[in-house]
């Protein structure tokens, strides 16, 4: 009996060890992927916010691949991909949230 309380103990603490690593991941830098025009010509407020928002936002890429569907990607200080969404249903004002609740500012006007 004592070895299983060992056990569960033990269990539990690597898990909360896990759970603690996961929330603490840094998001050091962003990109999207998405193509040129033909799915972002759909999508104007979308379209808005890559050509004219995202650019001027701190360490953030921008990657036309032809055909591809707009995704924003965060990645950590050790270029690990962290998470991954979709933008096909997000408006301009959602998609600024995003960096914004991910701690990313906007270029200062002299780094524009």
């Amino acid at each position: 009996m004592a070895v299983s309380f060992t056990l569960f103990i033990t269990f539990g603490l690597l898990i909360l060890a896990q759970l603690n690593s996961i929330s603490a991941t840094t998001i050091s830098r962003a990109k999207i992927e998405t193509c040129g025009g033909c799915k972002l010509n759909r999508l104007p407020e979308l379209k808005a916010f890559i050509h004219e928002d995202f650019v001027n936002y701190e360490n953030t890429e921008l990657k036309l691949i032809p055909g591809a569907s707009p995704e924003l990607i965060f990645f950590d200080k050790h270029d690990v991909e962290v998470k991954r969404i979709n933008l096909e249903g997000y408006n301009r004002e959602e998609c600024n949230a995003l960096l914004e609740d991910h701690k990313f500012q906007r270029k200062q006007k002299h780094d524009l």
